[in-house]
């Protein structure tokens, strides 16, 4: 098998520097906290089925394989639709390993779709396959990025062997991304539109916390618009479109103002809109639950169940 039978004769090439092959310790392609453009252009330019990725070893002791460093050491396809978070993904051991927060240094990722790796040791030296594409990603402004091999460098990259990898995610990682999916496929473009609403509701509230106008804002925080939007599809699925507080459905087609779709933080006085804070509710049971208490709260929703006789119970 050969880099050529896992993408179009027509594809494209990328290039990006790495520690080690890719596998189940590491079964993505990430970019760092300030590549965030560069994985938005990666996201536009790479074609599923058509493009293939090619990891090259880095020539530091960062790779800790002496084999490795410098080398073609894999080849894989990802799946552009998606930004997803790297820190779901990958083994919360290897991040320990490397004495890194996935947050601060990867935050972005891509899931694998097909892998392999190539035949080796002795793996071929980069200098000797893709001398400008290996110069290219030396280049300061390319580190962390991904550049592409062309005219006789992508025909010989497409030319090498490999042998498949079978990727075997963590059950953690596996729940998320089957929590995961097209938004425009799986979930739908009305749903999708009310995701971005959400989304650029919770953007605008983490920019006035702290400010004060007639009120003071309350300080608050949220991941990068991309991170955010793929945790509102997740909430989706793992909630089976129903409010977490009264499980009922959502109308997304936004005739009905207390229905719509709304994000509320779990604990109010957690200012971060992540994965362990938050929880899609319908806007009059959120604005319910924060301006009454806990008990009237239930009271009001033991009602609208039809569990209570009358409000006074």
């Amino acid at each position: 098998m050969r880099v050529s039978d896992m993408m179009h004769r027509e594809g494209r090439v990328f290039l990006k520097s790495e520690v080690d092959q890719v596998g189940d310790n590491w079964p993505c392609l990430s970019f760092g906290k300030s590549k965030k453009r560069a994985c938005d252009r990666f996201s536009k330019e790479f074609e599923l089925g058509r493009d293939v990725v090619v990891f090259v070893g880095t020539s530091k002791k960062n790779t800790q394989n002496p084999k490795h460093r410098s080398r073609l050491i894999s080849a894989f396809t990802v799946d552009p639709r998606e930004i997803l978070e790297t820190s779901k993904i990958v083994p919360t051991d290897e991040f320990a390993a490397k004495g890194s927060e996935p947050h601060e240094r990867w935050p972005y990722s891509f899931k694998v779709v097909d892998a392999a790796n190539m035949i080796g040791p002795p793996y071929r030296h980069a200098r000797d396959v893709i001398p400008k594409g290996y110069g290219d990603l030396g280049k300061l402004a390319n580190f962390g990025d991904v550049v592409e091999a062309e005219g006789a460098e992508r025909d010989a990259v497409m030319g090498l062997e490999v042998t498949p990898v079978k990727l075997n995610y963590t059950k953690s990682a596996r729940n998320y991304l089957d929590g995961l999916g097209s938004p425009r496929g799986a979930i739908g473009l009305s749903m999708e539109k009310e995701a971005n609403r959400v989304v650029q509701l919770i953007i605008d509230r983490v920019k006035r916390g702290g400010k004060t106008e007639e009120i003071t804002h309350p300080l608050r925080s949220a991941p990068d618009t991309n991170v955010l939007k793929s945790l509102i599809i997740s909430k989706f699925r793992e909630q089976s479109l129903k409010c977490a507080l009264c499980g009922g459905g959502f109308d997304f087609s936004g005739k009905n103002g207390m229905l719509q779709l709304s994000a509320d933080r779990i604990d109010s006085k957690n200012g971060a809109y992540d994965s362990e804070n938050i929880e899609l509710t319908h806007l009059a049971c959120n604005l319910a639950k924060n301006r009454f208490s806990s008990g009237d709260f239930e009271k009001w929703l033991s009602v609208i169940r039809g569990a209570g006789q009358n409000a006074s119970d």
